[in-house]
């Protein structure tokens, strides 16, 4: 196969396996489209999503990046808020001088409410590192 071919083929499956397309269906597409037999086009997808790997993160990075960026802002946001909700009975009761223990039990109530919502955010916190680092790392890695 001629380079300019093959450069041809190889942009086709990068621009396929970035928009999301499955393997099999990418070689499907490669054997009719280049005259390739179905083996040889599967090896060649493979082949492709190997060694054009950072190529393919690349493309696909902006789009993972904002995606874990507001997932992590999500779930800062839930947990900053209840936080805070839990915060403002203590220290109005302190404010108004009950004691320690009158105060955290009005704090210990809205706690007990608030509690799903700072597991879900520090899930949603979670879950934006982790595709914030799996999105960003894996293309600035050597």
């Amino acid at each position: 196969m001629p380079s300019d071919d093959q450069r041809e083929v190889t942009e086709y499956i990068i621009q396929a396996l970035v928009e999301g397309h499955s393997r099999d269906e990418i070689a499907r597409n490669v054997a009719q489209r280049y005259d390739f037999n179905l083996r040889q086009a599967e090896g060649l997808v493979l082949r492709v999503e190997t060694v054009y790997d950072r190529d393919i993160t690349a493309r696909r990075s902006p789009m993972y990046f904002w995606i874990s960026l507001l997932t992590l802002m999500g779930g800062a946001a839930l947990m900053i808020f209840p936080t805070l909700e839990i915060l403002r009975p203590l220290w109005s009761s302190l404010a108004a001088g009950q004691t320690w223990e009158q105060a955290s039990s009005a704090a210990r109530e809205v706690l007990f409410t608030n509690i799903p919502l700072l597991l879900l955010g520090l899930g949603l916190v979670i879950a934006g590192i982790r595709t914030l680092r799996r999105s960003t790392w894996r293309f600035h890695r050597k």
